[in-house]
């Protein structure tokens, strides 16, 4: 995973950027040890990239592209989490 970390002008306050979905996600987070920082970025950006790799229209394999390519032919079983996700909430 590529990211980029920078310090800030604030004490003890890091900034971390990856680029995903198009878009990129900054996270400010606050903390003595930026190594320790740095491991909560990280977590952050592998969970946003598991939700790129279910819900991506533009990665071929992922759940939402499966549904996109069965439209009107097959159903298709997605996870729990990509169900979650496309329910409709009022």
């Amino acid at each position: 995973m590529i990211y980029t970390a920078k310090q800030t002008n604030l004490p003890d306050t890091w900034t971390f950027s990856h680029s995903a979905m198009n878009t990129r996600f900054d996270i400010w987070l606050c903390h003595t040890d930026v190594g320790y920082a740095e491991q909560a970025a990280f977590q952050a950006f592998e969970g946003l990239l598991e939700l790129e790799s279910q819900l991506s229209r533009f990665i071929p394999n992922s759940e939402i592209s499966r549904i996109n390519q069965s439209a009107g032919k097959e159903w298709i079983q997605v996870s729990p989490e990509t169900l979650k996700r496309l329910k409709h909430r009022p």
